[in-house]
């Protein structure tokens, strides 16, 4: 399958720059709500990243439906593969999604201003929502940093959900995704540090 083949491309890219050890360890993806969980999802692999307590790499099967042909009300599930990473916080961070900025959720926005806007970060905005039930804190939390990496790529899904975070794309695995998603984890686990230290953060402004 080319999909199999993607996943050794993208782990073998993200290993050049950091450290992935395969591990054992399971999540519970129920809490996430963004993930559109077909009939035949499961997790299926998972490497720890940089021996890190608090970011991993995961992989996992997912389905959909497909018509049998055009026009046909006959449909089978298609499974494929996707990569993603899961980080633990150590902070309290609120529950937040990021997500591409789609045309039904512009007009949402104009309707009833829920997305929040970073008036520095003109890119992000282009190509992201950003909610949260808590936009001061999560505003504190989000670095200027971290804002620019996740605005510089297309199509990251990003949810926080009970102070742990799933990074993802919708599609299947490619060989790009493993570097990036490796990335946007770390940056997420510097979080704990930054946000535990007594020195005032430089936040993105709204």
């Amino acid at each position: 399958m080319p999909e199999i083949t993607n996943t050794a491309l993208a782990l073998q890219k993200a290993s050049e720059w950091h450290s992935i050890t395969l591990t054992k360890r399971t999540f519970n993806f129920d809490r996430f709500t963004t993930i559109n969980k077909g009939g035949y999802f499961s997790l299926r692999r998972c490497w720890r990243i940089d021996n890190s307590p608090n970011a991993y790499l995961v992989s996992f099967y997912n389905s959909y439906n497909n018509a049998a042909a055009k026009g046909s009300l006959d449909y089978h599930s298609r499974i494929s593969t996707y990569l993603g990473s899961f980080v633990q916080f150590d902070i309290n961070v609120p529950d937040t999604i990021i997500q591409p900025f789609t045309l039904a959720e512009r007009l949402m926005d104009l309707l009833f201003h829920e997305n929040i806007h970073l008036n520095n970060h003109p890119v992000f905005n282009k190509k992201y929502i950003l909610h949260s039930t808590d936009k001061t804190l999560i505003v504190q939390i989000l670095t200027d940093e971290l804002i620019n990496e996740i605005g510089s790529y297309d199509g990251l899904n990003i949810e926080i959900r009970n102070n742990t975070c799933v990074i993802y794309f919708l599609s299947p695995v490619k060989e790009s995704d493993g570097p990036i998603l490796v990335s946007i984890a770390k940056k997420m686990t510097e979080l704990n540090q930054y946000f535990a230290q007594p020195a005032p953060l430089n936040p993105p402004s709204t």
